[in-house]
């Protein structure tokens, strides 16, 4: 993040410590991510990135969302300019469409997953904030799986967003399992115990 090369750095997995990398890709003209996260609010990021939801819905795009901003539609009060979204990692018709609604932001396409893991995950700086694509996510069955227990959601403005089921959402968050992750998990614990969890 931050760096001044539009290159891109391909993830790649550590056969030593089985870890991920991120693969980092940079939008097109650097200045305007600064500026705009420099200058937006809460209510404007939220506005352009339901207009991408918007996109991918119309486009028929296979997706769930995940991580803080699918917490923040289960209910959890938080905001994070971060935007996760799990997404079939050898679906050629879904990439293309990706590309398609992206092509105007990134210097890279998105990529399938490679055979030894190779972009796993893949992070864009965009005008609308940070886009993370994970290609598979711990503690989650495949996204087959996962798809057809998907929990749909609506943004502030009322648009439908397909996000991981919260019972799943728990899982991923246990199977991470990081400091930042507690605080999601003991909501989700809650929701469970109040039979509140979809």
């Amino acid at each position: 993040m931050g760096g001044q090369s539009h290159g891109r750095s391909r993830a790649c997995r550590d056969p030593a410590a089985g870890l991920q990398e991120q693969a980092v890709f940079l939008a097109r003209g650097i200045e305007c991510v600064e500026t705009f996260r420099a200058a937006a609010t809460g209510a404007i990021a939220a506005r352009k990135m339901n207009e991408l939801i918007l996109a991918f819905n119309a486009a028929g795009v296979r997706y769930l969302l995940v991580g803080g901003q699918a917490m923040r539609l289960t209910g959890m009060p938080r905001f994070s300019m971060d935007w996760d979204f799990f997404i079939p990692p050898r679906d050629v018709e879904n990439f293309a469409k990706l590309n398609e609604i992206l092509k105007d932001e990134l210097d890279m396409p998105l990529l399938a997953l490679g055979l030894r893991g190779e972009n796993f995950i893949q992070t864009y700086q965009t005008r609308r904030g940070i886009l993370q694509f994970h290609l598979g996510l711990p503690g989650v069955p495949r996204f087959d799986e996962a798809e057809k227990a998907a929990a749909i959601r609506h943004s502030e403005q009322g648009t439908p967003v397909k996000c991981l089921s919260g019972i799943q959402l728990l899982a991923a968050k246990r199977a991470a399992d990081r400091p930042q992750d507690q605080a999601d998990i003991a909501f989700l614990e809650e929701l469970q115990r109040l039979g509140k969890i979809s």
